[in-house]
């Protein structure tokens, strides 16, 4: 019977994760800057920008905010603050760094999927609340240079 982290992984949790960290720049920028949805009363409404791509293939989108709202149990809408935007990305850390920990063949799996560049963006966009989480990822991932 394999893992919960290894059916995770089958499932798709890896591009999942992946997609999640990808968003993080554009969940920073969006919790920095007041939305003018929000303003308007319609916080589910999108810009219509490109919030960042994950690869040529596939790009941030409503369906990526469902996913992580259902993942997370936190909404990734527009208006959203810093501290629900920071808690998405703290919690895709600590799955990522759950997974590996449990499951060491994850590591090549994550680490070809840009895992680390991703977890590097984290922990410079929300340092008060993913440095610790993040840097305990890159560890467990395997890296020397996880501060």
């Amino acid at each position: 019977m394999p893992s919960i982290s290894t059916a995770a992984a089958e499932a798709g949790a890896v591009e999942v994760l992946t997609e999640v960290l990808a968003a993080a720049p554009a969940m920073a920028a969006e919790a920095k800057a007041p939305s003018t949805a929000a303003a308007n009363g319609n916080s589910n409404a999108r810009s219509g920008n490109n919030l960042g791509s994950i690869n040529e293939s596939s790009t941030y989108t409503d369906d990526s905010d469902d996913m992580a709202s259902k993942v997370f149990g936190v909404g990734v809408t527009s208006g959203n603050s810093n501290g629900s935007a920071a808690a998405v990305q703290r919690q895709a850390c600590m799955a990522i760094r759950n997974m590996v920990v449990r499951n060491p063949e994850l590591r090549p799996v994550l680490l070809a999927a840009n895992a680390e560049e991703l977890l590097r963006s984290v922990k410079t966009l929300f340092p008060s609340s993913c440095k610790d989480v993040a840097s305990a990822a890159l560890r467990d991932l395997g890296l020397d240079n996880y501060n």
